[in-house]
């Protein structure tokens, strides 16, 4: 079973993203998203901004498939 900090690493490497990029799109700093990355715990206003960055993620996928079949 991984980690929350190796299942954010993966969704950012699936995506093609460098952590600065996944930082700016979750609205907090490269050096945050580095420490989700290796095991922090995020809290408070941060689990959220987090939470909300894995939801978008997994639904660009289908619009992308979406807007390439068009």
């Amino acid at each position: 079973m991984s980690t929350t900090g190796e299942e954010i690493l993966l969704e950012r490497k699936r995506r093609g993203l460098s952590q600065t990029e996944a930082a700016a799109e979750a609205g907090v700093s490269q050096a945050t998203f580095c420490r989700w990355e290796n095991g922090d715990q995020p809290r408070g206003l941060y689990q959220q901004a987090l939470t909300n960055w894995l939801s978008s993620s997994r639904s660009k996928p289908a619009v992308q498939a979406e807007q390439a079949a068009l």
